[in-house]
């Protein structure tokens, strides 16, 4: 049997064998010793082959969720004083909204997970993710252990402490040793929080002074700071030269209470829905730029007005934003393509500027000869990892290294199944630009980068594939993203 399989774009088809719902360890190790060849699909949110192996089976992970296990805290989560939990074991099919049910009502939320809560646990540790957390780096950082049935056939305990190499060989190595079955994590207090524009201020920044307010943010000089991201101006005025800092404050315990009457920790017994809207009007909003540049406008502009909420939500509710404006598909013309950067931050402000010439302002109507047209561009702090055992073989932030977050939002014009070569040339620009100051660029998106130009990203492929040669020698967990850069 065939089944053709294509990735959240729409762009990258596949033919696989089968795809079946695996729920525990005992599925996949009988396909394992069937000699079968698998790939592993969480949510599927990864948009390069990261999920699908060209005659080999896809494994359908969502199942593989049983009720977490907290460990720590307080013994009653009823009690009005009570603690959360300080780790939970969680598996690997489970998204995060999902966990949020969890552990919102023992006043515990995660460290780290994407900016919303519709991807697998992991999924989000294959990738190493990162968030708007500033207290943390990757997700690399949260993780205390992992099970892992690797290749050989073997299931694995691998953290800092035991089978290390294996620990960083998965977080961020795309499926490349074998199936995560379960992780350990830190959890966080689901403390109360609100969201402001530059400490109140109230207006965007220039590059120069968003810099400043990113020192200020990595040396923890912001009282109450929690989560921090920046919304790049991409409308006609200042192009790529105003930024509105988003900062998200713990609630002062002496300002406010939550619903429950606790000054600190909110106890989540019912969450908001995933999605506050916002994704749903940015994406009707970036459609009518094609046809009117005075859209791009407005939405900055509106953006400006609305971006502080002096409300308190708990950590968990800030976790549950809409990602629907990924959710663009291939029109046969274009589509609507995510990209991201990573550069130091004494880089920031260089690196922005040489983006406004990568990318010259386009209002066009998406013709192939314009490229890319930008929707946003949002900026994330990713704070150092100090302890090498903690960081991944694939690491977008070297040992004792922040990194800023530049993601790219873009309508991209396609030549047939492809995209236009102006596209495809900008975007390169880009990935160089950033290698060129000391950083990187993501592998879970669309794949513009030759082998050439993933080595001088990723140094350290080495250790990852002896890795892969100890624990996968036969490559039976393997994807075309693994095959495409030679890892595999």
């Amino acid at each position: 049997m065939n089944i053709s399989v294509s990735d959240l774009l729409g762009l990258n088809t596949f033919n696989i064998t089968g795809a079946p719902i695996v729920s525990n360890a005992a599925d996949i190790q009988q396909r394992r010793d069937a000699g079968v060849n698998m790939s592993i699909a969480g949510m599927r949110h990864s948009q390069g082959g990261h999920t699908a192996l060209k005659d080999g089976e896809m494994l359908l992970t969502e199942t593989m969720n049983t009720k977490p296990r907290a460990h720590g805290g307080s013994p009653d989560a009823a009690q009005a004083d009570a603690m959360p939990p300080t780790t939970v074991t969680v598996d690997a099919g489970m998204t995060w909204a999902e966990l949020h049910f969890h552990l919102g009502v023992l006043r515990g939320a995660p460290c780290v997970h994407q900016s919303s809560a519709h991807f697998s646990i992991g999924g989000s540790i294959s990738v190493n993710c990162h968030g708007r957390d500033i207290n943390f780096g990757s997700i690399a950082s949260t993780v205390e252990s992992l099970e892992v049935l690797a290749g050989d056939g073997k299931t694995y305990t691998a953290s800092r402490t035991q089978n290390n190499d294996l620990f960083r060989a998965v977080i961020g190595g795309y499926g490349a040793c074998g199936v995560i079955l379960n992780a350990t994590l830190k959890v966080a207090p689901n403390f109360m929080m609100w969201r402001t524009q530059n400490m109140d201020k109230q207006k965007p920044l220039t590059l120069d002074e968003y810099e400043q307010h990113l020192h200020k943010v990595e040396n923890e000089k912001i009282d109450y700071l929690q989560m921090h991201h920046g919304w790049v101006n991409v409308s006609a005025d200042d192009y790529l030269g105003k930024v509105i800092a988003y900062d998200v404050l713990k609630v002062d315990p002496q300002m406010a209470t939550n619903q429950n009457g606790s000054m600190e920790l909110g106890k989540d017994n019912e969450l908001k829905h995933e999605g506050w809207g916002e994704g749903e009007i940015l994406r009707a909003g970036w459609h009518a730029m094609h046809g009117d540049k005075n859209i791009k406008k407005q939405i900055w502009e509106a953006l400006v007005r609305n971006c502080s909420d002096t409300k308190p939500y708990s950590r968990i509710n800030f976790l549950r934003e809409s990602i629907s404006f990924t959710q663009s598909k291939f029109d046969g013309k274009g589509v609507d393509m995510l990209q991201e950067y990573f550069v130091p931050l004494s880089s920031f402000k260089l690196f922005m500027e040489r983006l406004k010439t990568i990318f010259p302002y386009n209002d066009g109507d998406g013709a192939m000869a314009d490229g890319v047209q930008l929707n946003s561009i949002t900026i994330r702090y990713v704070r150092a990892e100090d302890d090498e055992r903690a960081v991944p073989y694939l690491s977008y932030c070297p040992k004792g290294q922040s990194r800023i977050s530049v993601a790219v939002d873009a309508y991209v014009p396609f030549g047939g199944q492809h995209p236009c070569p102006k596209a495809r040339d900008q975007f390169i620009g880009a990935m160089d630009a950033a290698i060129e100051r000391g950083g990187s660029y993501y592998l879970p998106y669309y794949s513009f980068a030759d082998q050439a130009l993933f080595e001088r990203a990723y140094t350290n492929v080495a250790a990852l594939k002896s890795a892969i040669g100890r624990y996968n020698p036969d490559h039976r967990f393997s994807n075309e993203f693994l095959k495409q850069y030679k890892i595999h």
